[in-house]
């Protein structure tokens, strides 16, 4: 959470807009205003005599008072946010083109020298972008400020109690109230801000949330009501103040802008509204008092909420916090050799803050370390379940360590050969060595049926010779082959074609228990099948002739 100070000072009283800024939320905590009649001023103090007794210390001046009550009543670590003179700097809009993007900050000397009245060298120069309507164009405001008064107004900033983070023209401040009211930073047409101060007015063209032209005219409240709210006399100071108004419209409108939707007022307005229509009948268009953001927490019972003539009063302090906290760039010249340095005693002040952090942060390490140690662990135990699983079922001993049922598949499982004893193959293999080269023969069906298990089965086989006498060897040929068992011919040889002869055999296929001895015999036997599980399958059909 970060507090942020927009104030502002005059010669009567010092304002101030207090805001709160979270999780990319804003919050306007109060206005708070401070007349510098209400604090006592320092008295010029006599030097002491020697022997005398020490003399008592001048109070700080009014103003260093009332700031210490805001910075009190914001609360520690508030970033304060001050305006500079806008009469003490030059604000002017150049155009470059779109190429130049990149080296904005070494062409801008080149293109202000001839527009400010005074050295480039010796000023500093921010700037901001504007709209364009030609996209081969980059227009941008450019504030240029002589160091020296720069530093001046640090100086007198920091006797009134005052150290800045941002240093913001006050006339281009007005356009930091869009940060506060989207509607207001989404209008496509230009809105025209005039702030009436005591004794000058801030003025400050907005277009899409952006300020696009500022000026100060040095005229304010004070020459208006000298006349009384009347109609201005030629050669007045508020006769002076309407004709820059119109002229500030004028050179908007000679840039390229367009004329300006709305004309508001904000400053030291009157509840009467007589400021208000007089501003309307001198500059002959609409003008209406500014509707500023509301107070975001409850007022205490001892502060009365403001109307909203009371919160126009807190135009710029409340612009100073929205330019500050806006997610586009805005001019702001506490920048180069202005800016801030942290100091030590801010370090002390945060380091409470620093060490609650610091812990909260090696508590949340802690806990996500044990969370992924958690985590690995339950994955560690479902793998050695599985492990032991397939260990169990593969290798024939159950195990959870890796280089265990490393060594297990290098010795080979310890159950019985998993290879088939019997096959179709092997039958098919069988009848084909029991033919002799030298006999003619044809196949005419050929059946074989194996059990599950492949140890056990039928065989048939019916096939055409030349004689009897070929028929009979066979028979005996087969009869040889150790997994056929009772083989017999079935029926007598008949007649065939061409005088040959047609017989037909049949045989249980019964294979004796014959497993390897030893696990040696059996890693022997499948490097000689290729590492093949098995082939065939139980209860195969093969049949065939030609």
């Amino acid at each position: 959470m970060a507090i942020y100070v927009g104030i502002e000072q005059d010669s009567f009283s010092v304002r101030a807009a207090i805001v709160r800024s979270q999780f990319g939320r804003t919050q306007i905590v109060r206005f708070v205003e401070l007349w510098l009649s209400q604090f006592p001023a320092a008295e010029h103090v006599l030097e002491a005599s020697p022997g005398d007794a020490p003399a008592t210390p001048a109070p700080p001046s009014p103003a260093r008072q009332a700031v210490a009550e805001i910075l009190r009543l914001a609360g520690p670590n508030a970033e304060l946010v001050a305006a500079m003179p806008t009469e003490d700097v030059s604000l002017r809009r150049v155009e470059l083109p779109a190429a130049a993007a990149k080296k904005v900050d070494e062409l801008l000397p080149f293109e202000v020298e001839s527009l400010i009245p005074f050295e480039a060298d010796a000023a500093l120069l921010e700037h901001q972008s504007i709209e364009s309507t030609d996209p081969s164009k980059l227009r941008l405001l450019v504030c240029a400020a002589p160091k020296a008064r720069i530093r001046q107004r640090l100086d007198e900033l920091a006797a009134a109690g005052i150290d800045p983070g941002a240093l913001v023209p006050s006339a281009a401040s007005l356009a930091g109230l869009a940060s506060f009211l989207p509607t207001f930073a989404a209008a496509e047409a230009p809105q025209m801000l005039v702030c009436m101060l005591v004794d000058r007015t801030e003025v400050c063209i907005v277009r899409k949330g952006r300020c696009e032209l500022a000026r100060t005219i040095s005229a304010g409240h004070r020459q208006i009501e000298e006349i009384g709210y009347a109609e201005p006399p030629i050669g007045s100071e508020a006769e002076r103040l309407v004709r820059e108004l119109k002229q500030t419209i004028t050179s908007y409108r000679m840039q390229g802008g367009a004329e300006p939707e709305g004309t508001w007022l904000l400053g030291l307005t009157d509840p009467s509204g007589m400021l208000v229509r007089w501003a309307a009948a001198a500059l002959g268009r609409s003008v209406e008092l500014f509707a500023m953001p509301d107070v975001a927490a409850a007022p205490k019972a001892s502060e009365p909420a403001l109307d909203p003539v009371a919160k126009a009063r807190f135009a710029v302090p409340l612009g100073l916090v929205g330019q500050v906290i806006s997610r586009q760039r805005t001019i702001d010249l506490r920048k180069g050799e202005f800016v801030r340095t942290r100091q030590l005693g801010l370090a002390r002040e945060l380091a409470p803050l620093l060490g609650v952090a610091a812990a909260a942060v090696f508590l949340a390490w802690g806990f996500s370390v044990y969370a992924q140690f958690s985590v690995l662990r339950a994955r560690r135990e479902v793998l050695e379940s599985e492990l032991a699983r397939l260990s169990r079922t593969h290798l024939g001993q159950e195990t959870t360590s890796v280089s265990e049922a490393r060594d297990l598949l290098e010795r080979g499982r310890t159950n019985p050969d998993p290879m088939p004893q019997w096959t179709a193959l092997d039958a098919l293999l069988a009848v084909s060595n029991a033919i002799p080269d030298t006999i003619t023969h044809d196949v005419q069906r050929l059946q074989i049926d194996l059990a599950q298990d492949r140890s056990e089965g039928h065989f048939e086989l019916q096939g055409v010779v030349g004689t009897i006498e070929e028929s009979d060897r066979i028979r005996a040929s087969l009869a040889e082959v150790r997994c056929f068992q009772n083989l017999a011919q079935a029926g007598a040889t008949t007649p065939a074609a061409d005088g040959r002869r047609q017989y037909r055999l049949e045989a249980d296929i019964r294979c004796p228990d014959e497993r390897r001895a030893s696990d040696e015999t059996g890693r022997r036997r499948r490097r000689s099948s290729g590492g093949s599980g098995g082939s065939g399958s139980g209860g195969s059909s093969s049949q065939g002739g030609e």
